[in-house]
């Protein structure tokens, strides 16, 4: 070998690729993503369930925490977003108009605490839009699905032959009162909720479930 010349062993330095460091936080970002969303699915198939033994156990504030979550995720996007301008449009206009919303109810209704509940309400949309079809169409994705799909089913089913200790059961939060468990009929026939907190809400939930598993 002559002198001065140096071989490339394994342990030369490769250039580390620009853009990696936001492609990793990204990936991330979607992994979090899907698990708030997949939080929130699951708090409203176990959401009579879980509003009943959250109270009872003191453990009440633990029902925001989806919620937090997935607020958490869609800001952190948005910022990404700003950053490497890779979001696509129509979601941008989506949060321009949530934020418009935001600020006409804040004048109309001067209720801080409602304008916050219409923008809860829209971000599990908002995080759902930002998920990639792979994402969602993981193997992974589709039995954890699955797995809430028959839970929620099985709970509709034992409801139809017991009464669940949530149905009819109040709790307070922020000074008002909310039904653990809707208790109520149309025409002489209960509506069954299961393990959810009202039959509304766990069949749109449980439909929700049965169209991404098929």
């Amino acid at each position: 070998m002559r002198a001065g010349t140096a071989s490339a062993g394994p342990m030369a330095s490769q250039p580390v690729p620009r853009g990696s460091g936001n492609g990793s936080f990204a990936a991330l970002l979607t992994g979090l993503t899907g698990a708030a969303v997949l939080l929130i699915v699951a708090r409203e198939v176990f959401g009579g369930a879980a509003r009943y033994y959250f109270d009872r156990f003191g453990l009440g504030p633990l029902w925001f925490i989806p919620d937090l979550a997935v607020i958490a995720v869609v800001l952190m996007r948005m910022l990404l977003a700003a950053v490497t301008l890779r979001l696509p449009t129509p979601l941008i206009w989506l949060f321009g108009a949530t934020v418009v919303q935001m600020a006409v109810g804040m004048i109309v209704y001067h209720n801080p605490v409602a304008v916050f509940s219409g923008f809860k309400l829209l971000c599990p949309v908002i995080a759902v839009l930002m998920l990639p079809p792979s994402y969602i169409n993981a193997k992974w994705w589709r039995r954890a699905c699955l797995a809430l799909l028959v839970l929620g089913i099985a709970g509709v089913a034992a409801d139809t032959r017991m009464t669940m200790p949530w149905t009819g059961y109040s709790v307070s939060q922020f000074g008002v009162e909310r039904e653990a468990g809707r208790e109520w009929w149309i025409h002489g026939q209960e509506r069954i909720a299961g393990l959810g907190a009202a039959s509304s809400a766990s069949a749109s939930v449980l439909l929700l479930l049965a169209l991404i598993v098929l």
